[in-house]
């Protein structure tokens, strides 16, 4: 095979889009390098320097090599090249100076030509990430979020038990702090003696309270177990643990007023709109979904489930209609009465909702796609898409707020389980 016909098949490989990994071609990690006589190719780390970054690589016998290429990933993981390029460098070369813009993430390798040998046994290098930050960018692996209407904060849970405090409206990361603990679940905004405060339940037991524009802590509450959930409401935390139970806790004693044993795993309660202490809520593990009442004082009333439905209501944050009629909830968009029986569902196809947020004025929904880069918007009244959003990045929480859709993106579909390359952005449509 001549240097031109191995030239024309590497490019060929390289620039094949599929969801599926590229076959004969060297990725880092394989054991090539131990097969070649020249080599290996080492990476080192990247350097940025404004919207310029800076590759080093180890320089090979030139009379051996006869090129570099870099490959630039800048969608997705390597083993997958959905969106990639190749540049191609002089044998004589160990450096390249790459331009990147602002709110991109790529990853790179570099790859020796050796003309003479097979191109499965090119020397291959390891990968580097580099991620250019811009200023709706943060390096962070989301787990959860709450949106604060009446200030415009997003406060963000990363896998590393830190909360970021993000401005949406100026852009800009305000504080961000290390909780310490696994704080995973579900926490809640509200306001108590005139002071806006963060709840936050965390897997040690206790729930801490922060200021809301600060994130200095204010106060804690000692629940015990392991906590999933928290909403507050006029003087009374109601919370979930992950082993099942419900209770009430009174933000000015800190005491116990009730407790519910409710034998589901990881139960989230809403408030139901218009109401002082009836929620909606779904099991997310076992996709169960229920209704809670407490009296005016926190003490717990009633509760009735959905165990035996053909439309499970899903174990995803499901959102609830202004009027407290209706919540949406599931992969496929399944929509029920407060009274948990079945409603509708959205025309999806086979698309996976992982979040919902909804336009009551405008009645529309919306649901953020869990595997592509958008947001699809449906009509309250017929449930037909009537609008979809090409995103940034794969869309992970979706807040509506004031005409636009706030969405948290990550740049995998599955950030939380990447821990190698943290990184998320918030954007407005």
């Amino acid at each position: 095979m001549s240097n031109k016909t191995l030239l024309i098949v590497l490019l060929t490989a390289l620039y094949f889009v599929s969801c599926k990994r590229i076959e004969n071609v060297p990725l880092p990690g394989s054991n090539n390098n131990h097969t070649s006589t020249v080599g290996p190719i080492v990476l080192q780390p990247l350097v940025i320097s404004g919207n310029h970054v800076t590759l080093n690589w180890t320089k090979l016998d030139s009379s051996q090599v006869g090129s570099y290429r870099i490959v630039k990933c800048t969608d997705t993981m390597l083993e997958v090249y959905p969106y990639l390029d190749t540049i191609v460098v002089n044998n004589t070369l160990n450096s390249y100076v790459d331009t990147l813009p602002l709110d991109q993430y790529a990853q790179y390798f570099v790859i020796a030509n050796l003309p003479n040998i097979n191109y499965g046994l090119w020397p291959i290098s390891n990968k580097q990430t580099c991620i250019k930050a811009g200023p709706n960018t943060i390096l962070m692996n989301p787990v959860n979020a709450v949106y604060d209407k009446s200030s415009h904060y997003l406060y963000i849970f990363g896998t590393n038990n830190n909360i970021a405090l993000y401005d949406v409206v100026n852009k800009q990361m305000l504080q961000q702090i290390s909780t310490n603990a696994t704080t995973r679940g579900h926490g809640d905004v509200g306001t108590y003696n005139g002071t806006r405060e963060l709840y936050v339940p965390r897997y040690d037991g206790w729930i801490y309270i922060y200021d809301a524009t600060t994130l200095s802590l204010i106060d804690q509450i000692n629940v015990g177990g392991e906590l999933w959930g928290v909403s507050y409401n006029n003087g009374v935390l109601f919370v979930s643990a992950l082993e099942g139970n419900v209770s009430s806790y009174s933000r000015n004693t800190k005491t116990q007023i009730s407790q519910k044993d409710l034998y589901l795993f990881a139960p989230r309660m809403k408030l139901i709109p218009g109401t002082n202490s009836k929620f909606l809520g779904v099991d997310e593990d076992n996709s169960i979904a229920f209704n809670m009442s407490f009296d005016a004082m926190g003490d717990y009333d009633s509760t009735r489930q959905l165990f035996e439905n053909s439309h499970y209501p899903g174990a995803q944050t499901f959102a609830m209609y202004a009027d407290g009629s209706s919540f949406i909830s599931g992969a496929r968009g399944n929509i029920f009465n407060s009274d948990l029986s079945f409603k509708s569902s959205l025309q999806s196809g086979n698309l996976t909702f992982i979040y919902f947020d909804l336009n009551d004025a405008g009645r529309v929904i919306y649901g953020a796609i869990y595997n592509n880069k958008m947001i699809q918007g449906y009509s309250m009244d017929n449930y037909q898409l009537s609008r979809t959003i090409n995103t940034q990045g794969y869309p992970f929480n979706i807040f509506y707020d004031n005409g636009s859709v706030i969405c948290l993106s990550t740049f995998y579909p599955n950030q939380q389980d990447n821990n190698l390359n943290p990184y998320c952005r918030v954007d407005q449509y």
